[in-house]
């Protein structure tokens, strides 16, 4: 081969090696390119779903807070509710003082007490009465009630006449004391009320005296009068 074909394929093989090269670094440069791309994308993609993790918890928090709100304001409510203390005694299972609603009738009473005895002379209780805050309600047993140990109260009776009633307007604390459900306090409230507004005209007017109210005076209403 003469030296003029020498150098021609010298420069063809020249050629292709340069060719090489910048193709095969111009195949580098986009693999990084790519790869850039890739780790920006899976980046964008972990810092999304971090937002979304955090937009998930703060929306459970706000659940959770409102849950709690919304059990506090039970609880507030429950606070408010009106509660009346009666000692349940006699033929009962568990004897004792109990915190019952205002409105509660002795059969409320009763049961929240675990209910009768085997001996309990459950025909003698007026079970439909309105408990009052501070009263007794005490079960007679049969036996009582046969030997004639057991007096029966007179709102259950009924059998009192006139002359056995509490007059409102005449009656002082101690009297007033006598009335089932009557303390000490409200006996004072009755007779303030009467001295700053003047006699009873009927015996619904004591549900005007502060802290005296509806069941209240059911309770108490057959033991009472007004002259």
């Amino acid at each position: 081969m003469s030296n003029k074909n020498l150098k021609k394929r010298a420069i063809e093989i020249a050629f292709i090696i340069v060719i090489s090269c910048i193709l095969f670094l111009s195949c580098n440069r986009d693999s990084g390119n790519q790869k850039i791309r890739i780790s920006k994308s899976e980046n964008l993609s972990s810092a999304e779903q971090v937002n979304s993790n955090e937009e998930k918890s703060e929306g459970n928090d706000a659940g959770e807070k409102n849950a709690v709100s919304g059990e506090d304001a039970d609880r507030e409510e429950d606070k408010t509710q009106t509660e009346v203390y009666v000692y349940v005694c006699g033929e009962v299972v568990n004897p004792g003082l109990y915190a019952l609603p205002e409105g509660a009738r002795a059969m409320d009473a009763v049961t929240a007490a675990g209910g009768f005895t085997e001996d309990a002379a459950t025909d003698i209780i007026n079970l439909a009465e309105i408990e009052t805050d501070g009263s007794m309600l005490r079960i007679p047993s049969i036996q009582e009630v046969k030997d004639g140990e057991y007096q029966i109260p007179v709102a259950s009776s009924g059998l009192s006449g006139q002359d056995d009633l509490i007059d409102l307007n005449t009656a002082d604390v101690d009297k007033l004391c006598e009335i089932p459900g009557i303390g000490e306090a409200k006996a004072k409230a009755i007779i303030d009320y009467r001295n700053r507004n003047g006699k009873f005209v009927k015996t619904e007017d004591l549900m005007l005296v502060p802290g005296i109210k509806e069941g209240t005076y059911e309770k108490i209403r057959d033991y009472i009068k007004v002259n």
